[in-house]
This record gives C-alpha cells, structure tokens and sequence, in this order.
C-alpha cells in the first residue's frame, strides 16, 4: 500500500507488522509503445528475479493496493482445476455454504 509522509515524501507499507520504508528511487511509468510500462529499479528485479519479457501477475491485495509477483504457470495450472472444480460442484458447494 503506498501513502504519503507528512513532509510529502512516498512510503509502502511491506507488511501489517513491518513499519512503512521509502519507495526505491526509479519505481514510475513511462510510455511503452501505445501503453505504458512500469520500470522497477534493478535492485527489485535481482530480489524477484526477473529479467526483460518476463510475466507478472498484478493481484489486489486485502487490505487495499496491489501485489506484484512473477507469473507461475503452476499457480495458473491449479487455479484452472480449481475454478473447475468449483464450476462442477458448485450446487453441492452452494448447499455446504449454508
């Protein structure tokens, strides 16, 4: 979650327990062909390993914001068996729900 500091100054919040910590310099937009792209410094991409042309997955996060994490096609595998298991028991679901 991102806020402002009273001096005008950005902060994200890393956690519910951890204190907010300064955003790293160079995190911010910039035009990419007709859409615009996020540059994040190198120091992120080593942390989350993450190179040019790989996928991420922009998530919301519970207590408001967004989460940015790198693609896993085997996170994408379970949810697709996931949402059809739901698809296929969802009047059993519906009546467990009660």
């Amino acid at each position: 979650m991102v806020g402002r500091t009273a001096a005008g100054g950005s902060v994200v919040a890393v956690g519910a327990w951890s204190r907010p910590r300064p955003l790293l310099p160079g995190l911010g937009l910039g035009v990419v062909g007709t859409s615009l792209g996020v540059r994040l410094p190198r120091e992120v991409l080593g942390r989350m390993h993450l190179s040019d042309g790989d996928k991420l997955v922009l998530t919301e996060a519970p207590e408001g914001g967004y989460r940015v994490s790198p693609f896993d096609p085997e996170v994408q595998r379970q949810m697709e068996l996931a949402e059809e298991d739901i698809r296929r028991y969802r009047n059993t679901l519906k009546e467990l729900a009660k």
